[in-house]
C-alpha cells in the first residue's frame, strides 16, 4: 500500500479531466454532501470561484484516478488559506495525508505566505489532520442569533450601494468561518448567478458603533462580519452586531468559541468546526 501513495502525484487541479474523477472520489461516500463536488457540472463551478478569488485548486492523483483535493487562497493578513480539504473515504491513512499537506506547504511557501490556516468543516477533516499531529487552533460554533434582544440602539445601519467587490479585498474577516471576505461575496455572487445551493446575491450593510466600522454581508444563507482593522471595542461590540444582524433579516451565523462566549449564547450543535495553523511550511 505505501509503493502506491509514494507514487500518488500532488499537481494542480485540471478543469477539463478531474472533475469527473473528483465525483467519482465523493461518490464512494455513504452519503453525499450536497455540495459542489456530487457533480462535475458544479465541480467546474467551484473551480472558476476559486481561480477568480484569486486562488488555486490541487489534487493527489494516480493512474487518472483522484485520491485527493484541496483549495488554497491568500488571506489577507499575509497567511494563507485550505478552504476546502477532501481525501477519498478509502485512501484516508497518514500517509495520503502527509502528503496533501506537504504538497499545500510548498505552495504557501512559494506565495511567501506566512503560514497555513487549514479550516476543518467535517468530522473526517478533522481527523485527517490530527492524524499526522496538527494540533487544533479555534472552534466554531452556528448559533442562534433571535435569542438576544432586538437591534442595539448603539449601532447605527445603512445598507451599502457600493462595489463591494472591490471594497472588501481591503478588509479582514471579524465574526464567521475563517474565510476571507473576498472567497465569501465572490461565492455568494457567482452560485446565485449559476442558481446553486440557494445563495443569494450579497446584502451589504454599514454598522458603526461608536468610532469603530464593520462591513456585514448576508449571502443568503448566512451572516458574516467584516472590519478593515481591530479596535479596542470589539469585544464588546460583538453582541450588539449579532442581535442588529438578527433583526435585519433572520438567519444563522457561525462564531469563534470566544465570540460565543461574548455573547452569553448557547451553541446549537455538539460537535463545533475548527481550523488549524502551522507556520512550518518547509
Amino acid at each position: 500500500m505505501e509503493d502506491i501513495f509514494k507514487k500518488m502525484e500532488f499537481r494542480a487541479f485540471s478543469y477539463e479531466e478531474d472533475p469527473e474523477y473528483i465525483v467519482d472520489m465523493h461518490r464512494c461516500r455513504e452519503v453525499l454532501e450536497g455540495g459542489w463536488f456530487d457533480d462535475a457540472e458544479t465541480c467546474r463551478m467551484h473551480y472558476k470561484m476559486i481561480a477568480r478569488i484569486p486562488g488555486s485548486s490541487w489534487v493527489l492523483s494516480l493512474c487518472g484516478a483522484i485520491f485527493g483535493y484541496s483549495d488554497i487562497i491568500g488571506l489577507p493578513d499575509g497567511n494563507g488559506l485550505v478552504s476546502r480539504w477532501r481525501l477519498h473515504p478509502d485512501y484516508r491513512h497518514p500517509s495520503v495525508t502527509r502528503k496533501m499537506f506537504k504538497g499545500l506547504c510548498a505552495e504557501a511557501k512559494k506565495r511567501g505566505w506566512k503560514g497555513l490556516v487549514l479550516y476543518s468543516d467535517s468530522t473526517e477533516v478533522l481527523e485527517d489532520l490530527e492524524r499526522i499531529g496538527i494540533k487544533r487552533d479555534r472552534s466554531y460554533h452556528w448559533v442562534d442569533g433571535s435569542q438576544l434582544e432586538s437591534r442595539s440602539d448603539q449601532i447605527t445601519v445603512r445598507q451599502a450601494k457600493d462595489d463591494m467587490e472591490t471594497i472588501v479585498r481591503e478588509l479582514k474577516l471579524f465574526l464567521g468561518p475563517p474565510l476571507s471576505p473576498t472567497y465569501v461575496v465572490i461565492r455568494a455572487h457567482m452560485a446565485a448567478n449559476y442558481g446553486v445551493f440557494g445563495f443569494k446575491k450579497p446584502e451589504f450593510y454599514c454598522l458603526k458603533i461608536g468610532e469603530a466600522d464593520y462591513t456585514a454581508c448576508y449571502d443568503g444563507k448566512e451572516w458574516f462580519v467584516f472590519r478593515k482593522e481591530r479596535h479596542d471595542s470589539d469585544g464588546e461590540a460583538v453582541k450588539p452586531i449579532v442581535s442588529t444582524l438578527f433583526s435585519i433579516k433572520p438567519g444563522r451565523i457561525l462564531l469563534s468559541g470566544a465570540a460565543v462566549k461574548k455573547i452569553g449564547l448557547q451553541h446549537s450543535e455538539a460537535t463545533p468546526f475548527w481550523d488549524f495553523f502551522t507556520d512550518k511550511l518547509d
